[in-house]
């Protein structure tokens, strides 16, 4: 068994032996390269890393591994600054980075240019400086900073391409700006912004209109504007200030053409210093007292030809006595004092004179009494009821006292003093008359028609009320007699 042939001398190997000779039954003798029981396993020394032995000593590497043994990793686009670690990963060197490690690394960025090598920046035109931040100006800016190629940035009081010419805000009219806000003038000229001219020895009443010249204020004249101008002259003074003139002794006015007169000419004028011609009608040094012709009596003179009166007076010559009040039935006889006509009397004379007096009115007229209303009579002492006082008299206006029993405004009703009682009515004055049933001049005392006799009282009418140890109706009947012993009635 295991062998086959004709001589038997061929060993049978099943399965059979793929790259090998059958040497003893299923026993395989391998050909070099290969190994296994069929030898059909082939042999790579050394082995292969990441793929698979498909013949001795060839790999079929896995994707994205390369070589003899399948251990490099392949990156398609190289790794050009660094190292292929695995499939299509580069492991880049210090200083670059990307997928293929062509990007140079530069940590602070290249803001104004390119990272052309690790921490190497290429500036763009116009830059400079490790990160190509820096502006570049040519000329350089003097007073200001360069933020962007070719262009300054001036400082405060500064301008120009190169921030060199130096600002004045306001110009400098007649100078030049010679540092920030500070003008330097040209000869003859002053001020911050050099507009103002300079005269030398000033311009007094005047402003310096351009260098060494004065233009004058009004009123005033002369290189320096120092001379006032008086328009129309100072006849006897002289020119002070611009239309004013200094007058000399005795004499005033505008132009000085006035004399003066010291204590003045009230109501006149004055003519030569010292000297006044009086007004009509005045008199007097200073033409200050009036004259009045006929005098004033009474009063003196308070202007020409009138007369101002003293308390009391009046009348042009101030000889008329004064009563303010007048004296409407008399005359004044004196200043506040009237003298009254027969039958009257006051002050002024406006009060009549009743003798007798008016009681309850007033005095109208002499001798004559105008009564109050609800009065009468020459002297008004009478009271007034309009519609009488039948049964008694009039004792004030509108008021009538009743003679007694009777009463009412007109004392025409009768009147029962202490009243009417137990439905009497008063008749007549101060009577009664009764119901049935009672009497007495009040209607107040019971009638018992049968008398209650000593054993009781009346107590209403027909009613009798009986003693203590009386009864019956008529409380005639007591206790204790006949057949009653003990009284227990009621």
């Amino acid at each position: 068994s295991g062998w086959t042939g004709a001589t038997c001398a061929t060993a049978i190997c099943s399965p059979a032996c793929v790259n090998g000779a059958c040497n003893s039954p299923n026993v395989c003798t391998c050909n070099s390269g290969w190994s296994g029981s069929t030898c059909a396993s082939a042999i790579c020394s050394p082995a292969c890393v990441n793929g698979a032995c498909t013949s001795p000593n060839v790999c079929s590497c896995n994707s994205g591994w390369s070589g003899a043994t399948c251990a490099s990793p392949i990156c398609s686009g190289g790794c050009g600054n660094g190292a292929c670690t695995a499939p299509a990963t580069c492991t880049c060197n210090s200083g670059w980075s990307g997928s293929t490690c062509g990007s140079p690394i530069c940590s602070g960025g290249c803001g104004n240019g390119a990272c052309t090598a690790p921490a190497t920046c290429t500036c763009n035109s116009g830059w400079t400086g490790s990160t190509c931040a820096s502006a570049i100006c040519s000329p350089a800016c003097v007073n200001g900073a360069c933020n962007s190629p070719g262009v300054c940035t001036c400082s405060g009081g500064w301008s120009g391409s190169t921030c060199a010419s130096p600002v004045c805000g306001s110009g400098c009219g007649n100078g030049y700006c010679s540092s920030p806000g500070v003008c330097t003038c040209n000869s003859g000229w002053s001020g911050s912004t050099c507009a103002s001219p300079v005269c030398g020895t000033g311009c007094g009443n005047g402003y310096c209109s351009s260098p060494n010249t004065c233009t004058c204020n009004s009123g005033w004249s002369g290189s320096t504007c120092a001379s006032p101008v008086c328009g129309s002259g100072c006849g006897n003074g002289y020119c002070s200030s611009p239309n004013t003139c200094t007058c000399y002794s005795g004499w005033s006015g505008s132009t000085c053409g006035s004399p003066v007169c010291g204590s003045g000419c009230g109501n006149g004028y004055c003519s030569s210093p010292g000297t006044c011609t009086c007004n009509s009608g005045w008199s007097g040094s200073t033409c200050g007292s009036p004259v009045c012709g006929s005098g004033c009596g009474n009063g003196y003179c308070s202007s020409p030809g009138t007369c101002t009166c003293n308390s009391g007076w009046s009348g042009s010559t101030c000889g008329t006595p004064v009563c303010n009040g007048g004296c409407g039935n008399g005359y004044c006889s004196s200043p506040g004092s009237c003298t009254c006509n027969s039958g009257w009397t006051g002050g002024t004379c406006s009060t009549p004179v009743c003798g007798s007096g008016c009681g309850n009115g007033y005095c109208s007229s002499p001798g004559t009494c105008t009564c109050n209303s609800g009065w009468s009579g020459s002297t008004c002492g009478s009271p007034v009821c309009g519609s009488g006082c039948g049964n008694g008299y009039c004792s004030s206006p509108g008021t009538c006292t009743c003679n007694s029993g009777w009463t009412g405004s007109t004392c025409s009703t009768v009147s029962c003093q202490y009243g009417c009682y137990n439905g009497g009515y008063c008749s007549g004055p101060n009577t009664c008359t009764c119901p049935t049933g009672w009497t007495d001049s009040v209607c107040s005392t019971p009638v018992c028609s049968i008398s209650c006799g000593a054993g009781g009282e009346c107590v209403a009418p027909n009613t009798c009320e009986c003693y203590p140890q009386y009864f019956g109706v008529y409380c005639r009947q007591r206790c204790g007699r006949r057949r009653m012993i003990n009284c227990e009635i009621p």
